[in-house]
């Protein structure tokens, strides 16, 4: 998908490799678009572009060494910008369909158990829009929906690293207080 010798290119800033990674990936990516998440030809575009824009933040702040991880990110945060569309257009069909399919692997990441009952779902979806306020849920969102490194997360929230660990695992701690509370008032 990348190469390295494209990589080390696109880490330096140079326009023609990243004209490179568009041209080679622009059709593939689209036709994702379109074909997993029923995306008109413009919707798919959009989501292409800013695919892009956060491909370059990324390149340009974490300066990864291999090209390996990049398609599995590439293709992460792809379904994440199309996720992040259908909440903001909830009138969608697909719209729940695609939220309940991610809530699985959001409630692992958050150490939660069975994470297959749906009553939990339910539960860590209403204390994430509930109990968090917005920088708590922005920081969740950007660590485990988009997979960002504590490191991008403090150059993009201007916090520094240990702040931001500390408040992490405060908010994973609320979190998981919270649950359990409405767990067992919910049996």
């Amino acid at each position: 998908m990348i190469s390295a010798e494209l990589l080390e290119k696109l880490k330096t800033g140079d326009n023609k490799a990243y004209i490179k990674f568009y041209e080679s990936h622009y059709s593939r990516f689209i036709a994702h678009f379109r074909k997993n998440y029923g995306f008109t030809r413009e919707r798919a575009q959009d989501a292409w572009q800013e695919l892009c824009l956060r491909f370059y933040k990324h390149i340009m702040t974490s300066k990864p060494d291999k090209p390996d991880g990049l398609k599995k990110w590439l293709v992460t945060v792809a379904n994440h910008i199309a996720i992040d569309y259908y909440r903001k257009n909830k009138h969608h069909e697909n719209y729940k369909t695609m939220l309940n399919e991610h809530d699985h692997m959001r409630l692992s990441l958050l150490n939660m158990e069975d994470p297959e009952n749906s009553e939990d779902f339910r539960i860590v979806r209403d204390i994430l829009f509930s109990v968090l306020d917005e920088l708590d849920l922005e920081l969740i969102k950007f660590f485990y929906w988009y997979d960002c490194t504590y490191k991008n997360m403090s150059d993009e929230f201007d916090i520094k690293v240990s702040t931001l660990k500390s408040r992490m695992k405060r908010i994973r701690e609320k979190i998981r207080k919270e649950f359990l509370k409405r767990k067992g008032d919910s049996k």
